[in-house]
């Protein structure tokens, strides 16, 4: 999944080790990740965005609409 971080966080995954989203962070994130209850929370919420492609405008007209 490609997204746009605007906080940090640190995902706990199932093999027990942990996975960083660093503020500002933008990029793919494995799948497991994705899908964990802080991430979709955090999509939900606004704190990570998750546009439709990874254009240039897809990514700004997410990060205006989620202000």
């Amino acid at each position: 999944m490609f997204v746009v971080s605007k906080k940090n966080f640190i995902i706990q995954r199932a093999d027990g080790s942990k996975y960083r989203i660093g503020k500002g962070y933008t990029g793919e994130i494995p799948e497991d990740v994705a899908k964990a209850r802080l991430v979709q929370a955090a999509i939900k919420g606004g704190s990570i965005i998750a546009p439709p492609s990874h254009a240039d405008k897809d990514i700004r007209a997410a990060n205006k609409s989620k202000k």
